[in-house]
């Protein structure tokens, strides 16, 4: 089956200052399929030098800048031994750096945790405690878990060799782990929610619907 609306994830972040919106936009149709890096795989191919992410009208990555920076990422995060079904926590601000840390994670067939670095350092604790990180992305020192690797994104150049590879692929299964999302745990402890592979590009194409998406939004 195929459709006719434009495929996108959008992420709307806010602080007292100002309200920023990142957008990660597919630029043409694209088939209905299992996941959603299947589709910005599709669009990198197709459409490799159109803007993915633009913040405040500046283009942050084309498609295959992104595509080339969380590939050197999730290569980084295989050699720490990230893999199928593990989770890589994401230790920093909403960002387009944020954007890059999911995509890797997911080349990864891992899932990805959201750790603000606003929070409590107790309730970051008793996430990881519950959700055991194999490795956590972030720009800051980390004194509140000592089992996992840190890795720092901003550290990875793609222009050095090595950093990147056209052969380096791990395909998403439907049924893998996308990520977990915490409640805030006001009535209680926070809970984890799991959100698996197969429901981000249904929910991606509910807000396409919603917000009257096209390719030149």
């Amino acid at each position: 089956k195929s459709h006719t609306a434009v495929s996108a994830f959008f992420f709307f972040f806010n602080d007292t200052a100002t309200t920023e919106i990142y957008t990660l936009s597919l630029h043409d149709a694209l088939p209905i399929l299992s996941s959603y890096l299947t589709c910005l795989a599709e669009q990198v191919r197709r459409h490799p030098q159109v803007p993915a992410i633009v913040c405040d009208d500046v283009v942050i990555y084309s498609y295959e800048s992104l595509w080339r920076q969380a590939q050197a990422l999730a290569i980084q995060l295989d050699a720490k031994g990230v893999s199928v079904g593990d989770i890589v926590g994401i230790h920093l601000d909403k960002t387009p750096d944020f954007i890059v840390c999911m995509l890797a994670s997911w080349m990864c067939r891992a899932a990805f945790v959201p750790l603000a670095p606003e929070l409590p350092e107790r309730r970051l604790q008793l996430m990881t405690d519950e959700c055991q990180p194999r490795c956590i992305l972030s720009e800051r020192p980390i004194s509140w878990v000592s089992r996992c690797s840190v890795i720092a994104p901003s550290a990875i150049d793609i222009s050095k060799p090595g950093t990147t590879s056209s052969t380096f692929t791990k395909p998403t299964n439907a049924d893998d782990l996308a990520y977990i999302i915490y409640s805030s745990g006001s009535s209680g402890q926070p809970k984890g929610v799991e959100i698996l592979q197969r429901g981000l590009v249904p929910i991606i194409e509910a807000q396409i619907a919603a917000f009257r998406i096209h390719q030149d939004s």
